[in-house]
């Protein structure tokens, strides 16, 4: 407690700055006021301002009767300007009634203080406006240096993963590299195969987290390309049979196989699109059972599997790093997917039961008859479980 006297006594004083055209009044509050705090004045508004500026006082007193420019003017001016904006504003008046308290306070003043005045209230309510002032300034201290943090590692992570796409040209053209030299066996071509295989695999993720990174700081020009997502879908179902089968689990599409679902975007983000969807849905799938893809084209995508979102992470399923019982899950998969749907001017929604979850992706279609067009306008896509 010594100590943290000891360190109160050897702050700076906070300076207050009195703006009043009554002398009177000026003197009295410096009376009160000049042992706890360095004390300036000024007797107009036109000076009250000039001050304020220049000496950026920790607090205002303002009055609001003075004959070249009111209390509210004054006010008015400190709150438009980015470099007083932030001083506290108290009003000191005679007049002592609701209205003018209204009005002082809705011009941003954080305290009405009528004459004549009592030494204890108005020294109480300096003393708790500056102290907030400071945790005010504290915090928004640590916030930006949160930010500027968040900023810098977020600058060396964009470097790293730019070495790494450097640095995986080399895994993924040892296959390449290997055909041609003499003693090369079978054995090695499989495992330099695979070790392309899973070179592609971490392009394709360093890929996504880059393009996340442009999704969040909005320097993601989206592609204008016209995209089939049914065709996407079979395309993805496809690459992903090997991972499926690890799970013994079976992709399965529902629909008409001619069907089409026309969308201007991008391929590669809607492929990362549903590809975590589809990833997301596998793992979360119990084994030796269906995860199912149904088309409604024009105007969404279903993805349905067997297991229930945990109800704990239900209600920000799509928030970033929202994961539950993933030994290795990073919780960025319905995150990215959300955005990116987003990025298309689409919607994305959970539908999570007892036993089953289903994510319904609606985009909007580049093609498609006027009557459809207008139905699947009018209508809010429906979960197909149960």
């Amino acid at each position: 407690m010594q100590a943290q006297a000891d360190l109160m006594a050897d702050a700076p004083k906070s300076t207050l700055l009195i703006i009043d055209d009554q002398p009177s009044s000026i003197f009295m509050l410096g009376q009160m006021l000049r042992k706890e705090y360095r004390v300036d004045f000024a007797t107009g508004g036109m000076e009250g301002l000039q001050k304020a500026r220049e000496g950026q006082p920790d607090l205002i007193l303002l009055d609001i009767s003075m004959p070249d420019m009111d209390g509210y003017t004054v006010c008015q001016q400190l709150k438009n300007e980015a470099t007083t904006r932030d001083i506290p504003v108290l009003f000191i008046s005679l007049l002592n009634d609701a209205e003018n308290e209204r009005i002082g306070l809705q011009l941003g003043a954080l305290d009405y203080i009528t004459k004549p005045f009592n030494e204890t209230v108005i020294t109480s309510k300096i003393k708790n406006h500056l102290n907030t002032r400071r945790q005010l300034c504290a915090l928004t201290a640590a916030n930006r240096e949160m930010v500027r943090q968040a900023q810098s590692r977020e600058r060396m992570e964009k470097f790293t993963l730019h070495d790494l796409k450097n640095h995986l040209g080399f895994i993924i053209n040892l296959p390449g590299l290997l055909e041609n030299l003499e003693g090369t066996t079978t054995a090695h071509m499989e495992l330099a195969a695979l070790a392309e295989q899973e070179g592609m695999r971490m392009l394709e993720m360093i890929n996504q987290a880059m393009d996340l990174y442009k999704l969040e700081s909005q320097d993601l020009t989206l592609p204008n390309d016209p995209v089939d997502l049914v065709a996407l879908i079979h395309k993805l179902c496809q690459d992903m049979q090997t991972v499926a089968g690890l799970h013994k689990i079976n992709l399965r599409i529902v629909g008409d196989a001619d069907a089409h679902y026309w969308v201007r975007g991008g391929s590669r983000l809607l492929y990362s699109l549903f590809g975590n969807l589809l990833k997301n849905a596998i793992e979360a799938s119990p084994d030796r059972h269906d995860v199912t893809i149904r088309f409604d084209p024009g105007r969404a995508i279903h993805i349905h599997n067997h297991g229930a979102v945990p109800e704990a992470i239900r209600e920000n399923f799509f928030g970033k790093f929202v994961t539950h019982g993933k030994r290795f899950g990073s919780g960025l998969g319905a995150y990215s997917a959300a955005m990116i749907t987003g990025l298309h001017h689409g919607e994305i929604f959970l539908c999570a039961g007892m036993e089953e979850t289903e994510i319904v992706v609606a985009l909007p279609p580049m093609t498609m008859p006027m009557q459809d067009a207008e139905a699947a306008e009018n209508a809010v896509p429906q979960c197909g479980m149960g």
